[in-house]
């Protein structure tokens, strides 16, 4: 899911209204109910093993469908899996971003701090929230975040490229010292 977005060149931008983040279309309420029926370990206590495996399937169908494009569907099956799990720190990364790829990148700040709060080493939250600082030209804050993973993940699934960005900001924050590092080839020397 995080990989194909950090593949894009820049912020896609998908067409059409988000709803409100607070009412569950029906037909996601609908498979959450077929869901409850095909396991019936998931009715009654939402902290139980069978609210978890739905939890679980709604996140990877949320995933799925990212991958896929469908950012609409995607915030729907995350949604409906906060509706289980409010703090279920996947599908508030998830949501995250689908903010990103819709140009929501205040709401993307706001669900990958959310789930940081819920599981605070989680990599996906923290590169996400690192690809949103930097959209928003918070530099230093994107640059604390992918320290952040590095520092949790040292060789995590997104340690090549986060140690990438990590270093593209710091000669945008430190430009002075990226000079020195690297003097011009072509400067007469005395």
């Amino acid at each position: 899911m995080l990989a194909q977005l950090l593949n894009h060149s820049g912020i896609a931008s998908v067409a059409g209204a988000t709803q409100d983040a607070g009412v569950l279309p029906d037909d996601v309420v609908a498979a959450a109910v077929v869901d409850s029926h095909d396991h019936p370990s998931t009715v009654g206590n939402a902290g139980s093993a069978g609210s978890a495996r739905s939890y679980e399937q709604l996140v990877e169908d949320g995933d799925r469908y990212q991958d896929e494009g469908r950012a609409s569907q995607a915030r729907e099956r995350y949604r409906a899996a906060l509706a289980l799990r409010p703090s279920g720190s996947e599908a508030l990364a998830g949501l995250g971003l689908v903010d990103i790829e819709d140009g929501e990148i205040s709401s993307a700040v706001s669900n990958f701090r959310r789930s940081l709060a819920s599981n605070p080493q989680y990599g996906e939250a923290l590169v996400g929230l690192g690809r949103a600082y930097t959209s928003q030209g918070s530099y230093q804050q994107a640059a604390d975040a992918y320290g952040r993973y590095l520092q949790n993940n040292p060789g995590g699934q997104y340690a090549t490229m986060a140690r990438r960005q990590l270093e593209s900001l710091q000669e945008r924050l430190h430009p002075a010292q990226s000079e020195a590092v690297s003097p011009d080839v072509g400067a007469p020397r005395n």
